[in-house]
């Protein structure tokens, strides 16, 4: 019989040697691991297996991809396994083979924006932008923290790098980076830059309608929102007020609404 907590003991492991970019040394476990466990946890005509993160999550899935089937926890950690073979698989440039541990991760938890944006880091460096339009259409509904949101806007400026719409690609880069600065904003605004001198870069009615036209959405998922903010509630219904108030600290730090923080005051 496996022994599941020593199995997650290496999953940790991975993760320490990712840390050190030891990037052998984590496949070689990952392989390891993932043979051990060939055949746990298969989903049949009654249950379905997965690995999120948080009740929010679950409830994401239930709302927008339930299959109907009972939803249980899986006792080994496959979307981090399947994420980090991913991201290896991609720094070596085994473009087919990060796509398909993607998939794999994304089977463990669809909704987990993490391992959309890596797909997204994959079909910008494949160029693939039918592909990376895919992933942003999808991620939007999975945001819950700024860094998804800011790198939402980011990935939407690489698409529209990779259609040479200089313009509107920096405008997405400027907007990422007002929500929180990170590197794929940074490098993006840096790369046009060099390209070409664009001086008007605010987002006007024009970009918004070119995102528009190409499926795409300035905005958050407000169905999302909506779903959060029932779940709080129907959370401190029942008394669970840490959980109501993860909620609202989720809606608070996506829209800025003071009206959450003061709901979570009253939990307390």
């Amino acid at each position: 019989m496996i022994d599941l907590e020593m199995i997650n003991d290496e999953i940790e492991e991975i993760g320490e040697y990712i840390k050190e970019d030891d990037y052998d040394a984590a496949y070689e476990i990952i392989e390891e691991v993932l043979i051990k466990t060939k055949g746990m946890f298969v989903e049949n005509e009654a249950e379905r297996f997965f690995c999120f993160d948080s009740p929010i999550q679950f409830y994401l899935y239930d709302m927008k991809l339930s299959s109907q089937k009972y939803i249980k926890r899986s006792g080994v950690d496959f979307r981090t396994l399947y994420l980090t073979k991913g991201h290896i698989d991609l720094a070596y440039e085994r473009f087919e083979e990060c796509e398909e541990a993607l998939k794999n991760a994304l089977y463990w938890n669809p909704v987990d924006p993490n391992i959309f944006y890596e797909l997204a880091r994959l079909f910008v460096q494949t160029k693939d932008e039918n592909k990376l339009g895919i992933v942003l259409k999808a991620v939007r509904s999975y945001i819950l923290d700024k860094i998804s949101y800011s790198k939402y806007y980011a990935y939407l400026g690489e698409y529209y790098l990779l259609k040479e719409d200089y313009k509107t690609s920096l405008a997405l880069f400027y907007v990422s980076e007002s929500i929180l600065e990170t590197k794929i904003a940074k490098d993006g605004i840096q790369n046009i830059l060099n390209k070409a001198e664009i001086l008007n870069t605010p987002v006007t009615e024009e970009i918004i309608e070119t995102l528009k036209k190409d499926g795409f959405y300035f905005s958050l998922d407000n169905e999302v929102l909506s779903m959060i903010y029932d779940l709080s509630y129907e959370l401190s219904k029942n008394l669970n007020n840490k959980s109501a108030m993860y909620c609202l600290d989720v809606l608070y730090e996506l829209t800025g609404d003071e009206k959450y923080l003061r709901e979570k005051e009253y939990l307390e």
